[in-house]
């Protein structure tokens, strides 16, 4: 999945490229319906709160309910972001998720059933957040990385899952001035 785009046509572009892309607004949608002629799996991004890309949740219903209309374009995904780095945040954290739990209801109320949801990240998972969502990017714990600047939290000691990448070069070309080797 690909996460934002520099504008509704590069998204509606790399959709046709057959990848499934994120669209932060209804323009991105229709960028790529108009761009595609068969059903084209897509994410939806909302914004809780947190004032960054994604649909305001105020807003969010009645447009992903537009986007489903579209031809040629199936939500295959739903997420937001809350992140936070103390206990205040937390707080404003668990409030967001439940208004995103709430969207879904609403989205199923009308009939919508988006395959995956995602609201939590490392930060909710470590902090003992709950949604009613079926994923969770957990980023930061990946890399080993706390996501809390406070001492508040008796979050587990992190380790990254990866330290060192080694590898094998198998080959070298030289290709010289005017090879058919296109160069982008």
């Amino acid at each position: 999945m690909l996460f934002a785009c520099d504008g509704p046509e590069e998204t509606a572009e790399l959709a046709a490229a057959g990848f499934v892309t994120t669209v932060n607004d209804l323009a991105g949608a229709k960028a790529i319906s108009a761009r595609v002629t068969a059903p084209t799996s897509t994410y939806v991004k909302v914004d809780v709160g947190f004032g960054r890309l994604g649909i305001p949740l105020a807003e969010a219903s009645s447009v992903i309910r537009q986007i489903v209309d579209l031809p040629h374009i199936r939500v295959a995904g739903l997420y937001t972001h809350a992140p936070f780095k103390d206990r205040d945040g937390a707080h404003w954290a668990g409030g967001r998720l439940a208004a995103f739990d709430q969207l879904i209801e609403t989205l199923a109320d009308h009939g919508i059933s988006v395959p995956i949801t995602q609201a939590r990240a490392s930060g909710c998972l470590l902090a003992g957040l709950n949604d009613n969502c079926n994923a969770i990017c957990v980023g930061h714990a990946l890399f080993g990385l706390s996501p809390f600047d406070s001492a508040d939290f008796d979050a587990p000691p992190l380790r990254p899952v990866l330290q060192t990448l080694e590898t094998t070069l198998i080959s070298v070309n030289e290709h010289g001035q005017g090879s058919d080797i296109a160069i982008a």
